[in-house]
């Protein structure tokens, strides 16, 4: 079950070079198509189709869209679990990329042999209480604790993002370090297909002159939109802030009044849609840098920050989990504290001074150190460690 379609494809290509690879996931018109081009064994769903768990579905229920959408979301994704593991039958290896953890849990409960056999994908160490997070992920995420403890301490295999996440569950849960493995986000290796002044064509700011800062992706309140558009008016006017990505429990009219109500519409520009992966290149080239100012319970690594990579895009992120070690390890941008949005402008202001120093060379380094293919060979050394 892949996190991310791009995530699943680049992973499962390399894999399939040197092992019997097996993909199941969801039927998505607007993916699965490039999922069998790919020569990839795919699998998919005939229980549900792409969409069913979009959180915007339950709007209309009111007080209790929240309730109703959690228990309807470990109910689809206990029976997508019961129907992978049914058509996979038989495999030596069962690699859960990513998985809803009451859904598992509940699921092997009954089905013990099948978490035994299972290597699970934890993108994120914060299962327990994080001053800032809203109460009711607080509480849901402490009462996770024994289930993902119980499930980690009883899989074959565990697999995250980077050391920090790797440290954190060792340490929250006195796991073994053997007992898990850190990956790195992988990204492409690019070499620069554009110029900045054609892609600035390409999506109608030609006549921009001044710095774009890029933030892209799901909005979401734990990405710090909303406080940059409130700080906007404190960083240097030479640059000008780029929205483009698709509502998540932030929404396209909660951004456009954030902007208007700030009054920096001029030193903003939006796009607000799904971006495929031609659309992705033609807004990364566009911009100077990119901004990942997610707030203090983010632990976990960001997708943005991979394309900044593979764009050759320097970076302005908060230094929190996996996120500031990634920049500050690579040297591919400044970090600022997190949630502290005076120490925000400051970096931003002082990166803007500095931004010539990120050199396209030094990125395409970083790119091999951080390639799918790297990706995919840790994975295929532990698939070989795990079946000796």
């Amino acid at each position: 079950m892949g996190h991310g379609f791009i995530y699943a494809l680049k992973i499962c290509i390399y894999l399939k070079e040197k092992n019997q690879i097996k993909l199941f996931t969801i039927d998505d018109p607007n993916k699965t198509k490039e999922f069998q081009e790919s020569g990839l064994d795919v699998s998919l769903s005939k229980i549900f189709k792409a969409g069913r768990v979009d959180k915007k579905r339950f709007n209309k229920l009111g007080l209790f869209k929240n309730l109703v959408y959690g228990i309807y979301r470990i109910y689809y994704n206990h029976r997508l679990l019961k129907e992978y593991y049914r058509r996979l039958n038989g495999s030596d290896i069962y690699h859960l990329l990513d998985f809803e953890y009451t859904a598992l849990f509940l699921y092997s409960l009954f089905h013990f042999k099948n978490l035994k056999k299972s290597i699970l994908g934890i993108h994120i160490a914060d299962f327990k209480w994080i001053h800032g997070r809203p109460l009711s992920v607080n509480i849901y995420k402490s009462l996770l604790r024994a289930p993902v403890s119980w499930m980690l301490k009883n899989c074959l295999h565990t697999t995250t993002h980077g050391e920090t996440t790797r440290e954190l569950l060792c340490k929250d849960f006195s796991l073994h370090p053997a007992r898990i493995s850190a990956l790195q986000y992988g990204c492409e290796i690019r070499i620069p297909e554009m110029t900045k002044e054609e892609a600035r064509k390409e999506i109608g700011l030609v006549n921009e002159k001044r710095k774009i800062a890029l933030f892209f992706g799901v909005f979401r309140s734990d990405k710090g939109l909303i406080q940059v558009i409130q700080n906007l008016k404190k960083i240097n006017k030479d640059i000008v802030l780029l929205i483009a990505g698709s509502e998540g429990n932030i929404t396209f009219e909660t951004v456009a009044n954030a902007i208007q109500n700030e009054g920096v519409g001029e030193r903003t520009h939006t796009k607000f849609q799904y971006f495929d992966e031609e659309e992705i290149k033609l807004y990364y080239y566009a911009a100077d840098f990119v901004l990942i100012p997610h707030t203090g319970d983010h632990l976990a690594f960001s997708g943005p920050l991979s394309l900044a990579v593979e764009y050759c895009r320097p970076v302005v992120a908060s230094n929190v989990g996996e996120i500031g070690t990634f920049v500050s390890r690579n040297k591919i941008g400044m970090t600022f504290l997190p949630d502290d949005w005076n120490d925000f402008t400051k970096i931003t202001n002082t990166f803007y001074k500095q931004i010539s120093a990120y050199k396209e060379a030094h990125f395409l380094s970083v790119q091999k150190d951080n390639s799918w293919d790297e990706m995919g060979r840790q994975i295929d050394l532990i698939y070989t460690n795990l079946t000796k």
